[in-house]
């Protein structure tokens, strides 16, 4: 299949949208078509949006944050529900923003990094486990340093929670992701980066 990720920072405005799409001989059995969607304003959470679907599972789900008054509204749209939450933490992020959070903290081999996360309805602390570091063969780049890096997902996320996740980093400071592995019902999937396009 496909996927891109895209990242732009406009008058203060940072957005951050994921698009995932399985290829047609996948989708006769499995459709992935997924859409993600994070909005920071003045380095603070505002909104984001899911509109996943994942095979027989279906989500469309946004949730807002109001920084100002300490407060996020949780929609679930296929449910009908909204709910309020107070937010009681220093920060906290959605989960898409969570990720590119985690690539501005120090990150070493053998370490254990931490992210405040409103996700599902719910808070959690994330766990992210920096297992190793490793050399990596990536097209088009040819021969990476990397940090293997493995999250500990409490909730729904991007993918629906069925196993363990990880995701390689360039071992430097932009932090790239250049590989993603985890599992869905039907199998793995690996991620691998093919483009990389930065337009200042």
């Amino acid at each position: 299949g496909k996927a891109v990720l895209e990242a732009e920072n406009k008058n203060g405005i940072f957005r951050i949208t994921s698009r995932v799409q399985s290829a047609p001989v996948v989708s006769a059995f499995y459709k992935v078509e997924d859409f993600a969607e994070s909005i920071v304003t003045n380095g603070l959470p505002f909104k984001l949006r899911l509109k996943l679907q994942e095979g027989s599972h279906t989500s469309d789900k946004e949730t807002v944050f109001d920084m100002g008054n300490r407060k996020i509204t949780f929609i679930n749209y296929l449910k009908g529900k909204k709910k309020e939450h107070d937010i009681r933490n220093d920060s906290v992020w959605d989960i898409l923003y969570g990720f590119y959070f985690l690539r501005t903290l120090k990150l070493d081999a053998g370490k254990t990094a931490y992210v405040d996360i409103f996700d599902s309805n719910k808070f959690f602390r994330a766990e992210v486990n920096i297992l190793r570091k490793e050399m990596l063969q990536i097209s088009g780049l040819g021969e990476v340093s990397t940090l293997v890096i493995k999250p500990e997902l409490k909730s729904e996320g991007l993918f629906k929670k069925t196993g363990d996740i990880f995701i390689w980093l360039t071992d430097d400071d932009r932090k790239i992701p250049v590989r993603v592995e985890t599992k869905i019902p039907v199998g793995n999937v690996v991620a691998e980066l093919k483009r990389i396009e930065i337009i200042d």
